[in-house]
Parts: C-alpha cells; sequence; structure tokens
C-alpha cells in the first residue's frame, strides 16, 4: 500500500490529507445516515477520521461519531478555526483563543496552553499542525490593523505569521511575521520542517533553525491553489494568459513541469487544490477530473453528463445541452485520492469514484448537497456529509 503524503492548503493536516492510505469499496452502497445533532453555518465544514470513528467539525462545534454512527460528544471551538488530529489527540483553539487537546475518551489532554502571536481580536489561526513536542500554528490578519501597542498606528499591509511552540509555552521557538496579501494559504511540510507563505513571492523558512530560503515568484497571472508532497514537490493550479495551467515545482523554485490547457472551456474547482500520489497529480476543475503522470495529460474524466441528476427536466436549471450532449450546471467541488489510485469526487449532490484508468467505478446521488471532501477510514467506508447528515457507504 502505498504511505505517500500530500498536504493540500486549505484541509491539510494530520488525519486529513487529500491523499488517503485506503482502498475504496467498489459498491457505494449506503450503510447509514445519522443526524449531526448541530448547525454547521457558513463556513465550510469538514471530516475526519480518527481510528474507527468520524470527527464532524462546523463553524463552531465539532462532533464525535462511533463506526455504527452513534454520537460518542460533542464539543465547542473558536468559530471558524481549524483543527487537526495527531499523536492520538485532537487539538483546537477554544473559545477563549487557547489551545486544547483532547484524547478520543473526550479528556483533556491539553487545557488552554497559550498560542504564540494571537495577542489581538484581528488574528485568526488559518493552519494548526501539532507535533510530538511542539505544534506549527499560522497566523494571520487579512485587513490592515492598528498596533498592538499604539492603536493610533495603523499597519501599512496585511500580514501572516509563523509560529513553532512547545506545548505550554508563550514564546514561540521560531516565529516569523510577513506583510503581504497572501496570495495563497500557507503551507507546512513535516518531513522537511519547511513552512511556506506565498506574498505572493514564495517564503519558504526552516521552522528548526528559522532559515529563510532565497524567495522565488510562481510562473502565473492568477494562482489558485497549491499542495505540497513529503519531498517538497509543489504542484499550483492557477492562469497563465486566460488559461487554465497547472504547475510542479521544486521546494527550492525550479520548475520540473507545467501543462496549460488552451482548448478547456471550463474552470478550475475553486475549492480544491492539487492532489499528489507518488508522480501522479490529480486537478479538479468545474466539470472534469484530470490525471497526470510526470507533468503528462494521463486522461480525463467528464462528470458533467454522470451528475445529471433523476427528475432534471428542460427549464430548471439544472442542465443544459452543448455539442448534442447533456451536461450538469452544477459544479464539482472536492477530491480525494486513494492509495490504488481511485478518486473520490464530490459535487453538488453527487460522489463519484473514479478508477486509476479513468473509468467509473460508482455513482451516487444524494438527497442534499454534500458540504466537505468525501474521507476514507482504513477498512475502506467511506463518509461524506450534508448540511444535516453524516452518511456512511460501504
Amino acid at each position: 500500500m502505498a504511505t505517500s503524503s500530500s498536504y493540500p492548503a486549505r484541509f491539510g493536516g494530520p488525519g486529513r490529507a487529500a491523499f488517503v492510505a485506503a482502498v475504496t469499496p467498489s459498491s457505494g452502497k449506503m450503510a447509514w445516515s445519522r443526524d449531526i445533532g448541530f448547525a454547521l453555518e457558513s463556513a465550510r465544514p469538514d471530516v475526519l477520521t480518527w481510528g474507527t470513528s468520524v470527527l464532524v467539525v462546523g463553524h463552531r462545534q465539532m462532533a464525535l461519531f462511533d463506526a455504527d454512527g452513534h454520537r460518542r460528544w460533542t464539543r465547542d471551538k473558536r468559530a471558524g478555526s481549524p483543527v487537526a488530529i495527531n499523536n492520538g489527540r485532537l487539538y483546537f483553539e477554544n473559545r477563549g483563543r487557547f489551545l486544547d487537546a483532547v484524547d478520543i475518551d473526550n479528556q483533556l489532554v491539553i487545557d488552554s496552553a497559550p498560542l504564540a502571536g494571537v495577542t489581538g481580536q484581528g488574528w485568526q489561526v488559518s493552519q494548526l499542525w501539532p507535533q510530538r513536542d511542539d505544534f506549527i500554528v499560522t497566523l494571520t490578519n487579512p485587513d490592515p490593523v492598528y498596533d498592538e501597542e499604539d492603536e493610533t498606528r495603523p499597519h501599512p499591509q496585511p500580514s501572516v505569521v509563523g509560529h513553532r511552540v512547545a506545548y505550554g509555552q508563550r514564546l514561540g521557538d521560531w516565529g516569523q511575521r510577513y506583510a503581504g496579501v497572501q496570495a495563497l494559504p500557507a503551507l507546512f511540510v513535516p518531513e522537511l520542517g519547511r513552512w511556506l507563505a506565498a506574498l505572493p513571492a514564495v517564503v519558504s523558512v526552516d521552522v528548526r533553525q528559522g532559515d529563510e530560503s532565497p524567495r522565488f515568484r510562481l510562473p502565473l497571472d492568477k494562482l489558485v491553489d497549491w499542495s505540497a508532497d513529503a519531498a517538497g514537490r509543489l504542484v499550483v493550479s492557477g492562469y497563465l494568459q486566460g488559461a487554465k495551467a497547472l504547475l510542479a515545482l521544486a521546494i527550492d523554485g525550479r520548475e520540473l513541469w507545467r501543462w496549460v490547457d488552451r482548448d478547456g472551456g471550463d474552470g478550475w474547482a475553486a475549492r480544491q487544490p492539487p492532489l499528489q500520489a507518488g508522480t501522479r497529480a490529480y486537478a479538479l476543475t468545474d466539470g472534469r477530473l484530470l490525471a497526470f503522470d510526470a507533468g503528462k495529460l494521463l486522461w480525463q474524466c467528464d462528470l458533467r453528463s454522470a451528475g445529471l441528476h433523476h427528475g432534471a427536466t428542460v427549464g430548471d436549471g439544472s442542465f443544459e445541452v452543448r455539442d448534442g450532449r447533456l451536461l450538469s450546471t452544477a459544479k464539482l467541488a472536492y477530491a480525494t485520492a486513494l492509495a490504488d489510485n481511485t478518486v473520490l469526487v464530490v459535487g453538488d449532490r453527487t460522489l463519484h469514484a473514479v478508477a486509476a484508468d479513468g473509468s467509473l467505478r460508482f455513482g451516487i446521488t444524494l438527497d442534499a448537497p454534500l458540504q466537505a471532501p468525501a474521507v476514507v477510514d482504513a477498512s475502506g467506508n467511506v463518509f461524506v456529509l450534508t448540511a444535516t447528515q453524516l452518511v456512511k457507504l460501504r
């Protein structure tokens, strides 16, 4: 079974990588559906596997369910803050703006530890990566704010801060503040101990020593998202002269390959970073899943026809006719790559499993729109989330 890891920007973290070391089942049949018991609110929720249990993360609350769908416990967290599972613990920012950690039985093992750099209301925790003895935290301040000591002096630009902090310590072992608008969310590659931010030039810092590598720019006109793998390879989606482009670089900025889609009429899926699995890379557009190997396009799976739901009628806006084909107007949103190179693709109310050769293994339509990427546990069970229900497929 493949063991490589991929760290996507938006939902990367221990226990929730876009590359999952599991194999999906072939049936896609529903096992159960359970009410999550709280409102997800406006921010994008998430689902994380924790052993044989599943954690549903909303804007202000989270709940743990066992393998049979029974809710074990519910807990509050700070609104909009990320969570991470590692070392057998769940780490999160509490409402008091401190770091907490609980074990799977909901017992506190870290209680209100300081989060270095969280000193004002404008700062937001955008990335949390717990390690054995310390943790990496990324803070963002998206709007110009007043000086924390002299409120009459505004900072000229938004800022991003990276810290490495030992548990329980108020000051980080490493911390650096960078002014500028983030072009992409921050990344952390634990195998290399490197933290990256795009401002828009890419800053790459060794968090163990605090050494910064020479900065480099990403040669795209518009950036959409990016991911890193365990070796530090970066894959970036964006646009070049109006065309979709995918770019792979070494962690020092050397270009490895690029692909430009000058004929494609769709856009990149706005919320999905590129996926990486060994030499393969996957990218999601509004209607297609694209597979690459060493920069070569292997295949593309067009899911716009497969996404048509039962009962769609002319005039309801759910599909359009193009070149004699009926195409769903619903856009693809998320993708999850598995160890056998199956990719699970979420779009509106549909979940599709695309095999390693680009063929469709199965597709299902649920009764409500899906809110988050699909996740898979070690036994190959698939979990998806609607606004009210956690659904298990086997």
